[in-house]
Parts: C-alpha cells; sequence; structure tokens
C-alpha cells in the first residue's frame, strides 16, 4: 500500500492549479463567444430593438435602490488603506 502512495503522489495540493487554470480557459472562451456574438448582434442593420417591461425596469429599479443603500452602509466597514498609508510614511 506504502508503495502504490510513493508512485502516485498527485494529490489535491498539486491538482488544484491545473483545475484553476482549467477553469479559466473555459471562462475564457465562454467570454470570448458573448463577446463576438454581441458585437454580431449590435452591427447587425437588422438589428430589433425590442422594449423592457414594465416588470424589467421596475426589477432594475429595485436592484439600484436596494444596492445602493447598502453599498454605501458597508463601507465604513470595507478595510482601508489608510492604516498601509500611514506604516509607510513613518
Amino acid at each position: 500500500m506504502e508503495q502504490c502512495e510513493r508512485e502516485n503522489r498527485t494529490g489535491k495540493s498539486r491538482m488544484e492549479p491545473l483545475g484553476v487554470l482549467v477553469f479559466s480557459v473555459f471562462m475564457i472562451a465562454s467570454f470570448l463567444q458573448v463577446f463576438i456574438e454581441s458585437v454580431t448582434r449590435i452591427m447587425d442593420p437588422n438589428l430589433d430593438l425590442q422594449p423592457l417591461g414594465w416588470i424589467a425596469l421596475s426589477v432594475m429599479l429595485a436592484t439600484i435602490l436596494i444596492k445602493g443603500p447598502l453599498a454605501l452602509l458597508s463601507s465604513p466597514y470595507l478595510p482601508s488603506n489608510q492604516a498601509d498609508e500611514q506604516e509607510e510614511s513613518e
């Protein structure tokens, strides 16, 4: 059993960076595909604009009205670089 473990030393610490690399390549390929499709649709001279319904507009407005104040309220709790700047100036 020990000989098998010594021969196959591929563990999580060695495979995790490979997984991150494969996932990032997949994300880049997906982004490029969406980007190309978007540019193709925008450049189409026969582009039919569809108006947004009141439900879509209300969801977007609600998102802005909820996330805006939450971002302002949470800003004092975010880490700042003031301590780093003070240490550097000393």
